[in-house]
């Protein structure tokens, strides 16, 4: 039983910390985050971090993978649906990404703050992070993109329509305190984010539609036109 019991608060131990370092990787990023608040927060000393995780970096990189696997646990990325138009798969993603990236209503929205700081300050787990996460993220979207314009459009367009997709949910987390000084009422609750969500995937299915109908028209010589308003 006392060995069970060890056994026991040893993993509540490593839990503890995994926990604490990933709020303090999330507010402060990975230069700035300190061992000892971290120690300090979890009820752990100095000593555990190395018997778990050997140092700084083996912490970090064990904060990436666990909060990996807890956001698939609480909210897995949709994947395609027998019977599923493009279309349909593209609003459900949406609604994914700004509900569980940009407005963070899961239950362990470390992850994203994280992936965010490392986009602005990129540490040297910035390549793992790509193959672990984004890459995932953004094979689902191109694959999407696919579907809605056919393989017969050229790969590099089809990329920049996948990079479109994503940079526009983007846009909502990254200037969002930009967006608020402008008079932009973040939503709130999901029922506001679920109508932003549908607004955007109008608008993105809208101009993906656009973008491969012009496409379609027979080359003209474009006409000058009046550099007016």
């Amino acid at each position: 039983m006392k060995r069970a019991r060890k056994y026991k608060d040893a993993e509540e131990r490593k839990a503890r910390l995994l926990k604490t370092a990933a709020g303090c990787f999330a507010r402060h990023g990975y230069e700035k985050a300190g061992l000892r608040e971290i120690c300090a927060k979890a009820g752990a000393n100095l000593a555990a971090i190395k018997y778990y995780f050997t140092n700084k970096r083996g912490l970090y990189r064990e904060v990436l993978i666990s909060s990996h696997s807890q956001m698939i646990e609480n909210e897995a990325m949709p994947m395609p649906v027998p019977g599923q138009t493009a279309a349909e798969a593209l609003r459900q993603w949406v609604h994914f990404f700004l509900r569980a990236f940009v407005f963070k209503q899961t239950k362990r929205p470390q992850l994203a703050l994280i992936i965010a700081r490392e986009m602005i300050q990129p540490t040297s787990f910035l390549g793992e992070l790509v193959t672990l996460f984004i890459r995932p993220i953004r094979d689902r979207v191109l694959d999407i993109v696919t579907a809605l314009t056919g393989p017969e459009l050229p790969a590099e367009l089809r990329q920049i329509l996948c990079h479109n997709v994503i940079g526009a949910c983007l846009h909502y987390d990254h200037a969002h305190l930009v967006l608020e000084r402008l008079g932009f009422k973040r939503p709130n609750g999901p029922g506001e984010v679920a109508r932003l969500a549908d607004l955007l995937a109008d608008f993105i299915l809208g101009g993906i539609r656009h973008c491969v109908a012009a496409r379609a028209q027979p080359c003209e010589t474009p006409r000058r036109r009046q550099e007016t308003w």
